[in-house]
């Protein structure tokens, strides 16, 4: 029970941290447009602090036993124009075949996120954001066996975003450290660079990448990703992105995966 304490913690800061984001809300305190004009990545970390619920799904392609299918849920809260929350509910896993019944709730997530530095607003010609994020990752029941790789870890992250008129660059960038033996310690840095088609459609294109070590072994593992995606905005408070990832693991092409997220300002 001590191992969980600190999410239990955190949980606590959060339901504090809302009640303080549903008084900003009422008061107008924080600001009308925390993205700047920047269009949210399917894998990179928004660099704005906010008030909205993503959902998602991540779908690998090779549909032969033993490969992934997860849906997920994020809730972003902002305390005020920089301090931020982010809880990631347990994502729900499933293996390939769906009809196996191999299936289990994920870890849950919950990160503090800053805003060191922003200028420019979403009407004007420039804008730039830098944040950086704390994350703290817990998996109550573990299936190591079925979903290798997941645990408990902290993320120490950079996130940031520039935009020159209708160009957007954007980035993310930390060290995942494991705290159990079952989960890797991972490198990572993912950067997008994308431009809007017209008033509601966004185009972007990502690239991940992530180095970690092998358990057990002193080699290390290299995996890049390319991920072309379609945004579309200005549907009210909604926003839907759907992505198609190539990568290479080491010398090995990865099987494409589909994406999707959708997300709800509140």
């Amino acid at each position: 029970m001590r191992r969980h304490m600190w999410i239990i913690g955190l949980l606590m800061v959060w339901m504090s941290l809302r009640s303080g984001m549903l008084w900003a809300a009422a008061t107008g305190e924080g600001t009308a447009d925390p993205d700047m004009g920047l269009t949210k990545v399917l894998n990179i970390e928004e660099p704005w602090v906010e008030n909205a619920v993503y959902v998602g799904a991540n779908l690998n392609n090779d549909f032969s036993k033993g490969h992934q299918f997860d849906f997920w849920a994020e809730e972003e809260v902002h305390f005020n124009a920089t301090w931020g929350l982010e809880i990631d509910t347990p994502e729900y896993l499933f293996q390939q075949p769906l009809n196996s019944k191999i299936s289990d709730w994920g870890p849950i997530s919950v990160g503090v996120k800053h805003n060191l530095l922003r200028f420019g607003t979403a009407k004007s010609t420039r804008a730039f954001l830098w944040t950086l994020e704390v994350e703290g990752t817990d998996w109550l029941h573990p299936s190591y066996t079925d979903f290798p790789g997941l645990g408990s870890s902290l993320t120490f992250e950079t996130e940031g975003g520039i935009r020159l008129q209708n160009w957007m660059i954007q980035w993310g960038g930390g060290w995942i450290q494991a705290l159990e033996s079952a989960v890797d310690n991972v490198g990572f840095l993912n950067i997008s660079l994308g431009c809007p088609l017209n008033n509601n459609v966004v185009f972007q294109v990502e690239n991940d990448w992530s180095l970690s070590p092998r358990l057990g072994s002193s080699t290390w593992l290299n995996t890049d990703e390319f991920i072309p995606q379609i945004g579309i905005n200005n549907i009210g408070s909604w926003f839907f992105a759907l992505g198609e990832s190539f990568g290479i693991d080491q010398i090995s092409w990865k099987k494409a995966t589909t994406s999707l997220l959708v997300e709800s300002d509140i």
